[in-house]
């Protein structure tokens, strides 16, 4: 046999080297078969995510928005419950405590007002006798009651308002439709209440006869309706800038 001069013989040595380098190439392979499979599950996971997330954004149905709507309306309707329970509550503890929107005074401030409580300054006037009075012009009336510690208070300061403004100011004792001879409120005048809680009011004082037995009361009243309002002892700016609101003009 004749050998090839150009044929260059394998040393064993470098046989082995080749073996190598095929088994290294293999291996790489391997690894880059694996790499493609985690993509391709990666892939996979990742437009579950997306399909899920496209659900979620789906927009809700009709009967879902009703519902919504009737948990919110239902929540509302719970809380205005409670805000209107919590007012009469209010309303009926201020009545017990003889209608005083803030702190009972003591026995010994009790006696030493009772004895100032000088209502003379003032023209007096019935529930009855409102509707005659206010036609065609506005009153200003205030409601108070002997034994009221704030409406002694006040005296001074609506009396220096009349004269301010050279007004009539009316007043309208409490004590002559409530009975506060007892722990007990009682109701003296049906009448009269009724009255007084079925005036029509413009809508800045819509409510204000919610407030009805607190004292003192102020009230603006016109063609039988009430125009202007406020409760409590006000001080006499204050008073002064809600008249001038109002129409009323200081005395020259």
């Amino acid at each position: 046999m004749v050998k090839n001069k150009n044929i260059k013989e394998i040393e064993p040595e470098e046989i082995e080297e080749i073996e190598e380098f095929d088994d290294e190439e293999f291996d790489f392979v391997e690894e880059e078969e694996e790499k493609v499979e985690k993509n391709k599950k990666s892939s996979k996971k990742e437009i579950v995510l997306e399909e899920e997330e496209d659900e979620e954004l789906e927009p809700l149905t009709v009967e879902e928005r009703v519902i919504s709507v009737e948990k919110k309306l239902n929540l509302v309707l719970i809380i205005t419950i409670i805000a209107a329970l919590f007012s009469l509550l209010t309303f009926i503890s201020n009545l017990a405590d003889g209608g005083n929107s803030t702190s009972t005074p003591t026995e010994s401030e009790t006696e030493a007002t009772e004895s100032s409580y000088d209502t003379s300054a003032f023209t007096k006037i019935t529930a009855q006798e409102l509707e005659a009075t206010s036609k065609g012009k506005s009153i200003i009336v205030w409601i108070g009651r002997q034994g009221c510690g704030f409406c002694s208070q006040y005296v001074p300061t609506i009396t220096e308002i009349g004269k301010k403004f050279d007004e009539t100011i009316y007043y309208l004792d409490l004590a002559s439709i409530f009975d506060f001879s007892t722990q007990q409120v009682g109701l003296l005048d049906e009448e009269a209440y009724e009255i007084m809680m079925g005036f029509e009011t413009d809508k800045d004082n819509e409510g204000i006869m919610e407030n009805f037995g607190a004292t003192p009361m102020t009230l603006i009243i016109k063609n039988n309706k009430i125009v202007g309002s406020f409760t409590g002892a006000l001080d006499e700016a204050t008073i002064t800038s809600t008249l001038e609101e109002e129409g009323f003009k200081q005395a020259k």
